[in-house]
């Protein structure tokens, strides 16, 4: 007791009786840090000022990392200090006086209201404000004016806390300014302080933290004010510089500067409250002087910077009509200088008031503002926008990009720039004190300086760096555009979004995109009867969905937690639409009488609404076979397949009339409660499909579709089905009427399929358990593949038979392993047993096979299986194996739902390509590029303007053959550029 007497120096103790430890300890402070001498606030305890403490001059206040300071708040308790007409709670560092509070990211400085059990994050809502008075420095920097008439004509100048007594004569724990300017007041770092603002004298409220005079010696950096009622940050001259500051949920300004203040700043972050403000309630309010009567005559100058400040506003329209919302008020003869900075959800971005333009017009300029990003309702009022829109100040207006803003403790509010804003991607101003090549206060989605001891992180409101926001998408992707969704942002789809002709949308690696659930907040399409989300592609849109193993595009359901493997069971179908693609491709049939009719044919998605006349969108067909649509590529379809019309649900991915340029390879659908994969006509080849559990059909064809295809793996659900719930079933055209007549055929290809059923026997009676019903006039060719767990392998229909006994036989099957209670009906057997064919029926010897997330399902063939032998040759990348898999490989690993939901064994080796040899050859301005290939591998040739950070962007996709590939010329504008070759 004796020692903490001593440490505490002239504080007042209470609580302390009775215990023999500091522990948890509250601490009364009823008395100034008296002058000369050193006091140290210790962590263990906890310090409840019950007046104005004063750090009085030459005095100096220690305060711990992880200590807490309350102002209290219980008038009863208060004490009255002269000059303050109103009862209040504060600490206040005079000129002279040192204040050094100085946390760490794991334990804060926390000053707060007394009451405030900082434990609990939501006992006290930052609606909350005006509870104690904050924290006030004064210094000796000097001044450019004062109110305080004998200051006014002093030298130096000085000036009086505005609103306090200076009758008889002011206290001069009240005075700021001099002529130092490399004063120190001391340093906080690390600092949390939050519901201040309490009113002293009437009219008359203390800010967060004030800065009367603060001189350059001070530190003040990674402090954050919370829930003020008055201003977060206020500086009365001075020359202080500040560093990660942040202003949240502030009723006036965030940060306001007068009377010469001069400082160089860089990141800042303010967002302000939607539920409270004023009609001058702005983020930033910059101010000169106090003498207005000759326009810029106080020096030394307001003239002060800021680089990377991101500041958001209450919502653009100010809904609930609170007046001001204003980004950036300059005004009163002020130079201030901001630059790289982001300017979000404001009525207007820049209000550059007549009073305000003298330094920006005069002679010597001394104000500007360059290289910002403006997203507000207005850019500026229309002297802003005279600068706002100058070329030479290369601002962007526009869509921030921004990862999220909420108002909300959701853990939502994510003011980090995704991968596309042009924060990232327009220029940075060189010059800020820390080298940011980057606009804002963050540098991406993974910078983290607000994390851990900030209130916005602690109480719930700011997004954990790295993760990632939530993007609402309710409007389609518009004609002649191209939009980049980031891998930074999941997105919800809370309509069907239609990717518009001469569209494009690019979908960044690692992105999770979403389909809305909720009725509530879907919104209606026409010619779709039921509400439902999903993305469609229409004829001449194009969509890039291109992942990779380790960062695959995942597309799921509204409340899937991609990164909880078990909190959405595969038995979970029918939630939302899945993707569709319409392409220019030809098909051979129509079910709408006037695309029947139509040279070249086209139709209409089955079940959406056709009277009085079809929408464009839902048109597929024509004659382009080599039409593109996009690629997916690493792309992972789960739980689809929501009724949008009376007995007509959506597939995982459905191709209408979808052409061979179009990618579509290492794509997954699960838990589909329609088809996998639907082809509607088209050319499109793909490679690498996986259909899991999904209730109907994995594979289905129809309408002419033509393409040569290769690793195709499903597996069926145990647990749901239907009597025709198949692994492929192969249509071939709508009119039935005539035998095999619609032209061109559907005459497609598939090598190296393993398709497994839902057991022998179907157990539970479902029906259907067909691996294969070849139908209606078709003409699939399946070879090399694996058959097994159904009741019939190959169940071939009388309609079907047409292109596999005419005199021109364009559908066969050949060197295929069945293994099922039934190798096919009595048709499909009398081309499996034909010897001629090359099948084994019997065991597949696949190393297992399993229906749970037990990791036990292995589909890849045991040592002496029939499926390493007998490979038919001819598959555009040849193998010495049947199915889809060889002995020592799984291509599913890693990126599928299969094996991150833990169904995929993991005792798997994925063989990684050989590395290459590249060949490049200068030319007359282009470089040619050859690479050594393998067969089963993709090589991507890649560029670069700079190595630090890169930006690499897909210049040519070749597929591996065995031999070596020739990349087309490149031709480079840019002074220096990079080149790789990617193996995948």
């Amino acid at each position: 007791m004796k020692k903490l007497k001593n440490l505490l120096g002239s504080l007042a103790i209470a609580g302390l009786l009775g215990s023999t430890t500091a522990q948890g300890a509250l601490v009364i402070v009823t008395n100034d840090i008296a002058a000369g001498t050193t006091n140290t606030w210790v962590s263990t305890n906890e310090y409840l000022l019950n007046t104005m403490v004063y750090v009085q001059s030459n005095a100096v206040l220690n305060i711990e990392p992880g200590t807490v300071v309350k102002g209290g708040t219980n008038a009863a308790n208060l004490i009255a200090r002269n000059g303050l007409q109103n009862l209040v709670a504060g600490l206040w560092v005079t000129r002279g006086g040192k204040l050094y509070a100085t946390g760490t990211v794991s334990a804060p400085i926390i000053f707060t209201m007394e009451g405030d059990d900082v434990n609990n994050p939501s006992d006290v809502p930052p609606t909350t404000t005006g509870k104690w008075g904050g924290i006030v420095m004064m210094g000796r920097a000097s001044i450019n004016s004062a109110q305080f008439a004998a200051g006014q004509a002093a030298s130096p100048k000085y000036d009086v806390y505005e609103g306090v007594a200076t009758v008889p004569s002011p206290q001069t724990e009240h005075i700021f300014g001099g002529n130092d300017d490399s004063d120190s007041s001391g340093a906080l770092r690390y600092v949390s302080i939050r519901h201040t603002g309490n009113t002293f004298a009437p009219g008359k409220e203390l800010n967060g933290l004030t800065m009367g005079g603060v001189g350059s010696g001070t530190d003040i950096s990674y402090v954050e004010v919370l829930a003020s009622s008055d201003d977060g940050f206020e500086w009365w001259g001075g020359t202080v510089s500040t560093h990660h500051l942040i202003g949240a949920f502030n009723e006036d300004d965030d940060f306001d500067t007068d009377q010469g203040y001069r400082g160089t700043n860089q990141f800042w972050f303010a967002i302000k409250p939607p539920w409270a403000g004023s009609s001058d309630s702005r983020a930033m309010e910059t101010d000169g002087d106090l003498n207005q009567t000759v326009l810029g005559d106080a020096t030394p100058f307001s003239q002060w910077t800021v680089y990377n400040a991101t500041l958001i506003g209450r919502g653009k329209g100010d809904i609930l009509d609170l007046g001001g919302n204003q980004g950036w008020n300059a005004r009163d003869e002020a130079a201030p200088n901001v630059f790289n900075s982001v300017f979000a959800e404001f009525n207007n971005g820049l209000l550059l008031d007549g009073d305000g333009l003298y330094h920006w017009t005069n002679t010597t300029v001394r104000a500007s503002t360059k290289n910002c990003v403006w997203d507000n309702v207005n850019a500026g009022n229309a002297n802003g926008l005279s600068f706002i829109t100058n070329a030479a100040n290369n601002h962007f207006v526009g869509a921030a990009l921004l990862g999220g803003i909420s108002y909300t403790n959701t853990s939502k509010l994510n003011p980090r720039p995704l991968s596309t804003s042009p924060a990232l991607t327009q220029p940075a101003l060189a010059g800020a004190p820390v080298t940011a090549p980057y606009r804002g206060a963050f540098s991406g989605i993974n910078d983290d300086w607000a994390d851990d001891w900030s209130a916005v992180s602690t109480e719930g409101y700011l997004a954990a760096s790295g993760s990632k926001p939530t993007i609402v998408i309710t409007n389609d992707i518009a004609a002649g555009t191209t939009n980049t969704w980031s891998g930074s942002a999941e997105y919800l789809l809370n309509t069907m979004v239609y990717v518009q002709s001469n569209a494009v949308l690019n979908i960044e690696p690692g992105t999770v995109v979403k389909g809305g659930t909720n009725a509530a907040n879907l919104i209606a399409r026409n010619g779709l009867q039921n509400l439902v989300a999903g993305l469609w592609v229409t004829r001449g849109g194009k969509l890039y969905a291109t992942g990779t193993v380790s960062a695959p595009i995942i597309f799921t359901m509204e409340g899937d937690d991609v990164n909880n493997p078990s909190d959405v069971p595969p038995t979970t179908t029918g939630k939302w639409g899945g993707i569709v693609m319409m392409g220019r491709a030809s098909i051979n049939s129509a079910q709408f009488a006037a695309g029947q009719a139509a040279s070249p044919k086209y139709d209409v998605y089955e079940g959406v609404a056709t009277v009085p006349s079809p929408q464009t969108e839902h048109i597929f067909g024509g004659n382009d076979d080599s039409d593109s649509s996009g690629a997916l590529r690493y792309v992972s379809i789960r739980h689809t397949g929501n009724t949008f019309a009376p007995g007509k649900e959506l597939n995982g991915l459905t191709m209408g009339g979808v052409g061979s340029g179009t990618d579509i390879s290492y794509v997954e659908v699960l838990a589909s409660s329609d088809d996998g994969f639907e082809w509607w006509g088209g050319t499109v080849s793909t490679h690498h499909l996986i259909g899991a559990f999904n209730e109907d059909d994995d594979f289905d064809t129809d309408q002419g579709y033509r393409g040569t295809n290769q690793f195709w793996f499903a597996i069926k659900p145990p647990w749901a089905g239907s009597s025709d719930s198949r692994a492929m079933e192969t249509d071939g055209d709508l009119n039935q009427t005539v035998l095999g007549d619609a032209t061109p055929f559907s005459q497609w290809t598939v090598y190296n399929a393993t398709l497994i059923g839902r057991g022998k026997g179907d157990i539970l009676d479902l029906g259907g358990n067909q691996g294969w019903n070849a139908r209606d006039e078709a003409a699939p060719n399946v070879f090399n593949s694996v058959f097994a767990e159904f009741n019939n392998g190959l169940l071939l229909d009388g309609d079907g038979l047409y292109h596999w006994t005419n005199t021109t036989v364009r559908a066969s099957t050949k060197n295929c392993v069945w293994d099922n209670v039934n190798a096919g009906n009595a048709n499909g057997l009398s081309f499996i047993t034909n010897a001629a064919n090359n099948h084994f029926v019997g065991a597949a010897l696949l190393t297992s096979i399993s229906y749970t997330n037990t990791m036990a399902l292995d589909p890849r063939p045991q040592a002496g299986s029939p499926a390493l032998t007998d490979a038919l040759p001819g598959a555009p990348v040849a193998t010495t194996y049947r199915g889809a898999f060889g002995p020592n490989d799984n291509w599913a690993s890693g990126w599928t739902a299969l094996a991150t939901e833990g169904f995929l064994s993991t005792n798997t080796v994925i063989v990684p390509p050989t590395a290459p040899t590249i060949t490049s050859v200068a030319g007359s301005g282009t470089l040619s590029f050859s690479v050594s290939s393998q067969n089963g591998y993709s090589y991507i040739l890649q560029a670069t303007p700079v190595l630090s950070p890169p930006a690499w962007t897909n210049k040519e996709t070749l597929p591996g053959n065995g031999g070596t590939l020739n990349f087309a010329p490149v031709v480079t504008t840019n002074a220096m550029e990079y080149f790789r070759i990617l193996a995948q």
